[in-house]
Parts: C-alpha cells; structure tokens; sequence
C-alpha cells in the first residue's frame, strides 16, 4: 500500500476527518472513502481483466517456453480491502508444469533460477506497451503500471507453482517440512498461498473491511510508507474485532481507537488462528519455539511459518508517536476502545478453514463454468455432424419421396400426351385406311 506520510505537527490532525466530530465520522467514510473506492476498483477490475487476458494468450509454449494457467487476484483488490489511490494490485500467475516444478521436487537453486527466466520473459512482453511502465523486477515478482483513463494503477505480478501439494501433503506436515528450510526458501512458498489468505480476509464481514479501509487510510496519513503494508494491518484489525467478541455493530471511531491500541502495545502481542487443515495450537506453538519468533508475532493464517509483523520491533516509537498525535485530535477526543472478551494466554482464535467445502464449492463453480463451455462446443461439433447426417437422410428420403411423385404426374401428364398425340395419329391412320377400303368396295360394287 502506497500513501503520502506527513510529518506537519499541525497539518494533519486540523484536516478531515480527524477534526470531526466522533458521530460524523461515517458520513465522512461514505463520501470520501467507499465513494472513490468503487470507481477506483472499477478501473482496477477493467485493467486487470485485460491483463489476465493478454499474459493468457501470450505465455503458451508457441511463443514462449512455458504456459499460465489461473491468474489469483491478491492483495487488496482481490480481498475486498482496497482504498482509493492508496492500493496496489498483486497478481500471482500459476506457472505450469513440467516447466516450474515444485520446489520440493528441484530445489531451492533451479526453482529461483527458473522463476528468474519467466519474470524476465513476462517483462520483456510488457516492456513497450504504451499503457505499461515497467518500475522494477526483482527475484520474486514483477512491478510495473498501467494506465486506464487518465489514472495509472501500480500493478506486482508474480509468479509462482503449485507448491501446496495437497492430495500428497497434509498442511500440518507440510508446514513442519517448511521449518527444516532457511528462511529464503520459506519466502519461496509464499506466493502459492496466495488463495487461502485472500479467502481469509475477504470472509470478514462488510464492517470490518469498512475499518479495514479506515485504518489503511490512517496509516497513509500519520505512517511512513513502510509502514504502510496492508497485510499487517488487516490481521491486526481482524483480530482486534475478534477480541472484542466480533460485534456485529461497528462505530468506526471506536474500531480505529480500538486498533490503534493494539499498536501500542506491541510488546504484548502474540496472535496466530488455526485456519488451515490440520492446524492446532501445537503447531503454531511449535512453528513460533523453532524459529525463535519475538515479539510482535502475528502468524498468517495461511501460512503459520510467516511472521507478518516481525518487522514492526524495530519502530515501535514511530509508531507509538503516530498514535500520540491521533488520539489528541478531535475525531478520537473521549472515544473508548472495544471491551476486550474474556480469552486465553495469548489471544489465541481458533477458526477452523475447511478445505474439503472448499473444495466442494471450487468443484461446483469450475463444473458449472466448464459444463457451460464444453456444452457450447460439443453443441456446436453434434449440431455439425448431426446436421451432415440428417441432411444426408433427409435427401435421400426426400428423393424418394418426390421421385414417386413427380414420376406420377409426370406418368399422368405424359400418358395423357402422348394417349392425345397417339390417338390423333392413329385415328388419321385408321381414318386413311378405312377410307381407303371403303372406296375400294364402293367401286367392286359399281362393277
């Protein structure tokens, strides 16, 4: 998440909406942040579709080495949690095998080389566009922009495999295999859970990725932009509401208020769910004792081995003084935080994430979606080959059919014909003949 940090003592906390008060905070929200927000993801929805379209067509064997198959949409735009100017748009493309394997199956080396080659191939098909300016590429992914009308959307792309190798691997196992690793090759893996932590986060209710839109845009103002990562952010807001029993009413200002405490007591927290198939509290107990994690831990849900806010530590004073200089605005002035339900040592939230209904659901929609396509072609290919079929029989049954009949009229209107024409000239002929007899019997009389 991109934003503009301001560092004006002043300036700020006298702008809108922190100079509001608490009751007008959702009128502010509606007009100036969900508004703009669905403009602004309808022309992230229309670059997108564009862009997964033209790498689909143009990453096949014949022209390049290797092919795509699904395009997940993460991020904020693929969550649901965007903010207007403020969100990027991340891409993960499913490389195909045999050309990106596993890493479990090549290895750490040949899968980063092999993922250098394809970013580097994707890169030189963008570069030249003139509605894409290509920013950077590193190891693991590609950035660049593109413009839709008069704005520009920064876009990652990154590419990744089936690593998750669920038929074959339970994630519990799978995810104890992964602790054996360097932390290297862990990062290599985290584009493939892409799907389970877009699923997480857009499952929230509706007002929670309201605050979730509210906290972004307060830490666009008030953090500097690295500490403006979305994901961080959004777990802290999930779990903030989760903590205060998931109420189902949500004052926007006490929401905000709620997790900004959070992000002053940092030294406190450790967060983790038992999401994925197989996960318990043992697991993420183990994950965090064997990768020595310290506080602040926040584990992805998707992928308990990622501690999302490992990074804050270090500026635990930047971020207490950014809470300082909010709560001393108007907005926040005698706002309460959440009450906080009663839980265990360490906050844990057990949520189990069914992967079987999952899968009964993508089977349901991929089966519709591939019934429907298959339905048109083989329509089209019976409709062909019935129509040849039918169109023969239907020849041969008609020339049947109209042979017999055109052979009787014909056999009527010839035989009447040729019975006239037959009977004229034989009665000329008779005629003739009798008339010929008759004068010869006339004249032996007369003699």
């Amino acid at each position: 998440m991109g934003g503009v940090w301001s560092l004006a003592p002043d300036a700020e906390e006298h702008a809108e909406p922190w100079c509001l008060p608490q009751d007008e905070l959702g009128g502010w929200y509606n007009d100036n942040i969900q508004r703009g927000t669905d403009a602004y993801a309808r022309d992230c929805r229309s670059a997108v579709n564009g862009l997964v379209t033209f790498v689909q067509l143009v990453c096949i064997p014949e022209i390049l080495d290797f092919s795509v198959g699904k395009i997940v949409k993460g991020g904020s735009f693929g969550k649901g949690t965007m903010v207007k100017d403020l969100s990027d748009v991340d891409l993960v493309a499913f490389v195909n095998k045999p050309y990106l394997q596993p890493i479990a199956v090549i290895g750490k080396e040949k899968y980063r080389e092999t993922l250098a080659g394809i970013i580097s191939d994707v890169e030189s098909l963008l570069d030249g566009s003139p509605s894409i300016q290509i920013i950077r590429s590193n190891r693991f992914m590609l950035t660049f922009k593109i413009r839709v009308g008069s704005r520009w959307i920064d876009f990652d792309l990154l590419p990744t495999t089936e690593n998750i190798l669920k038929c074959q691997m339970p994630f519990r196992k799978l995810f104890l295999s992964m602790l054996e690793v360097g932390n290297g090759t862990r990062q290599l893996y985290s584009a493939s859970f892409v799907h389970h932590q877009v699923r997480f986060v857009k499952g929230q209710p509706g007002h929670v990725k309201e605050l979730i839109r509210l906290v972004k845009y307060w830490a666009s103002r008030f953090l500097p932009k690295y500490l403006q990562k979305s994901y961080p952010l959004e777990l802290i807001t999930i779990y903030r509401w989760e903590k205060a029993g998931k109420p189902s009413y949500l004052d926007k200002a006490q929401g905000l208020r709620s997790v900004l405490e959070v992000l002053t007591n940092l030294d406190e927290l450790r967060v983790y769910w038992n999401y994925m198939p197989s996960v318990d509290d043992q697991l993420n107990e183990t994950i965090i004792r064997k990768l020595d994690m310290k506080r602040p831990i926040v584990l992805d849900p998707a992928n308990p081995t990622n501690n999302v806010c490992y990074h804050l530590w270090d500026y635990i004073q930047v971020l207490a003084d950014a809470v300082e200089r909010t709560l001393q605005t108007n907005l926040m002035e005698n706002v309460t935080v959440w009450p906080c339900r009663p839980c265990r040592k360490y906050s844990v939230h057990t949520r189990r994430h069914d992967a079987t209904d999952d899968g009964r659901r993508d089977g349901r929609r991929d089966g519709l979606r591939d019934g429907r396509r298959d339905g048109r072609r083989d329509g089209l290919r019976d409709g062909r080959r019935d129509g040849r079929r039918d169109g023969r029989r239907d020849r041969r049954r008609d020339g049947r059919r109209y042979g017999r009949r055109d052979g009787r009229r014909d056999g009527r209107r010839d035989g009447g014909r040729d019975g006239r024409r037959d009977g004229r000239r034989d009665g000329r002929r008779d005629g003739q003949r009798d008339g010929r007899w008759a004068t010869r019997r006339t004249t032996r009389r007369t003699t």
